[in-house]
């Protein structure tokens, strides 16, 4: 069921979608032209922001490497976000998105 919230909100936002793997999804950002592994974060009651690890990105970035190895993409830069999703109801959420949220000066 997570997926397909997360699948209607990446295409509704003009994103490609390239793939997932577990709690993750790979898709192409075409307003900024990058490649996006998002880690997808399911909340429960209310939004929770998770506590971000090295361990977390150095696994978000072997993934992405994975994928880039298994489909030879071309060479694109690569961002990392997280995308909370809030389950309302069994055929509603609320979809809260944080781009670069990996990024160090945060």
């Amino acid at each position: 069921m997570k997926n397909e919230f997360i699948d209607e909100y990446l295409e509704t936002n003009n994103y490609e979608v390239l793939g997932y793997t577990g709690d993750s999804f790979i898709f192409k950002d075409t307003e900024e032209d990058c490649l996006v592994i998002a880690k997808i974060e399911l909340c429960f009651g209310e939004f929770q922001d998770i506590i971000k690890t090295n361990e977390m990105r150095s696994s978000l970035e072997l993934m992405m490497i994975k994928f880039l190895m298994n489909t030879n993409y071309p060479s694109s830069p690569v961002r990392f976000d997280i995308i909370y999703l809030l389950q309302t109801n069994k055929h509603s959420a609320v979809i809260k998105h944080v781009s670069n949220a990996f990024n160090e000066e945060e």
